[in-house]
């Protein structure tokens, strides 16, 4: 019988068990070892299982979006707000105060006056100074209340003054500084008659404007680093004929321009301009 022949292919099986014989066309699919009582379930090859991280029994995972990121914040304390400070909120500063201002404005005008102020001293004492012509010694050429600029350069260091040199002195025992005009240098013996001016025993020839008279003066030599000075109003001017020779220290300056009156301003002319004229002087 064949079921004899079954049974003698077979293990040997306690007593009581029965044989089952297994189809082969029906074969069992592999499965993962599972528990007991646990059901298999096949997967599906696209349908995949999302990738998780390991968590423990009865939690669910949760997916968060990428596009929804939490925003950063500082560390508080539980129950603590989170104010953010408007910049454009600024406390305003205070209005300086009354002394302050005062202050400020004393500063600025101290910081433009004084420094013009010291300009100014500067360029009086060593570049020009503006006089005042006063008295009629210098009539025809000069006025009254005419204002006139010194330089101060030229004496101090270019070069002695010359002859027909319109120039102001400082006289010892006189108040004010002199306007005269230079009509003899150093070396030269001049003598003084009638207003008319002789240089080494000949007359001057004077090309500026003059008025002759006055007091005489005879033959002196002017000594080195001196000039003999004349006012152009011989009848009317306290000069070298009064104090003789002036020190060349005691020039201030050379006046060359008349600046006031508007309507006279003009060079002063006369310097260097002096020639001697060989003849006798008209007495």
């Amino acid at each position: 019988m064949e079921t004899s022949n079954i049974l003698d292919e077979t293990d040997d099986l306690d007593p009581g068990m029965e044989a089952v014989a297994l189809e082969p066309e029906l074969e069992q699919p592999e499965t993962d070892d599972l528990g007991t009582g646990t059901e298999a379930v096949a997967l599906d090859p696209e349908l995949e299982q999302p990738e998780t991280d390991d968590f423990g029994p009865g939690t669910e995972a949760v997916t968060l979006k990428p596009e929804l990121e939490q925003p950063e914040t500082d560390d508080f304390s539980p129950g603590t707000e989170a104010v953010v400070l408007e910049p454009e909120l600024a406390q305003p500063e205070p209005a300086p105060s009354i002394g302050r201002r005062l202050l400020r404005v004393v500063w600025e005008v101290l910081s433009t006056v004084v420094p013009a102020i010291v300009i100014a001293i500067l360029v009086n004492i060593f570049v020009t100074q503006a006089m005042v012509v006063q008295g009629p010694s210098m009539q025809p050429n000069l006025h009254y209340d005419q204002r006139v600029m010194v330089e101060k350069v030229t004496y101090r260091f270019i070069h002695s003054p010359d002859r027909g040199d319109v120039v102001v002195i400082q006289v010892p025992g006189e108040n004010e500084p002199l306007i005269k005009r230079v009509v003899a240098l150093a070396g030269e013996t001049v003598e003084v008659q009638v207003g008319q001016v002789l240089i080494d025993g000949e007359l001057l020839d004077e090309p500026w404007a003059i008025q002759q008279g006055g007091p005489n003066y005879p033959p002196t030599l002017v000594s080195p680093l001196h000039v003999f000075v004349l006012g152009d109003n011989r009848p009317s001017s306290r000069d070298s004929r009064s104090f003789g020779p002036v020190s060349v220290e005691q020039l201030i300056g050379r006046a060359w321009l008349i600046y006031w009156p508007l309507d006279q301003i003009k060079l002063i002319k006369g310097q260097a301009d002096g020639r001697i004229r060989k003849r006798p002087p008209q007495l």
